[in-house]
């Protein structure tokens, strides 16, 4: 019932309501399958008038609530348990700014590019690095927190730029990041 009220008495009506979602995907991991908030990206990006954003760690979400109370309207923030890897701090290289609907571009690159959220975006510059130091790949990362309305500019530059994207996110792949992903690519009528 808690969609039904969601979708109906704050998106439906256009409520200037704040919902921040808490132990999101798999981070209450020890409580079972039963626990696991994997469909909620997919639910939520089908609601009328909702942003929906899932930040990268305490700083982005921080950010975030900023960004949620400054604008008026329905927003959903999707956050861990509070566990997750700080990715944004004052030893990150790059200069950083959070804006709704906009990506972040984490890693540069040009050889492949992966479209993260979340928990994932730490796991994915990670992982950048490590493939730059072991085979010399340039990976792009973006870290896609805005899941709704989705940076669309973004996606089509990475596309026609590095021609291989991986979205990588702690939700099922129906509904969720990838499908937004996909879905850019199929309206613009592109491929990778």
């Amino acid at each position: 019932r808690s969609c039904d009220q969601l979708h109906t008495d704050i998106c439906y009506q256009n409520v200037n309501a704040k919902i921040i979602a808490t132990h999101s995907g798999t981070s209450f991991g020890q409580a079972g399958s039963t626990h696991h908030a994997i469909v909620d990206l997919a639910i939520t990006r089908a609601m009328p008038n909702l942003t929906v954003i899932v930040p990268a760690d305490g700083f982005e979400t921080a950010n975030a609530v900023n960004a949620a109370y400054e604008n008026v309207g329905p927003y959903y923030i999707r956050i861990n348990r509070g566990f997750d890897r700080v990715l944004y701090n004052k030893d990150f290289p790059l200069e950083y700014k959070f804006e709704v609907g906009k990506a972040f571009e984490v890693n540069p690159g040009t050889d492949i590019t992966v479209i993260a959220c979340g928990s994932c975006v730490f796991q994915a510059y990670q992982a950048a690095k490590f493939l730059e130091n072991a085979d010399g790949l340039k990976v792009r990362v973006l870290d896609m927190h805005t899941i709704k309305p989705i940076d669309r500019e973004a996606i089509l530059k990475a596309v026609m730029e590095t021609r291989r994207i991986i979205t990588v996110e702690d939700h099922t792949v129906l509904g969720g990041l990838g499908s937004a992903v996909a879905e850019v690519m199929a309206e613009a009528g592109k491929g990778c």
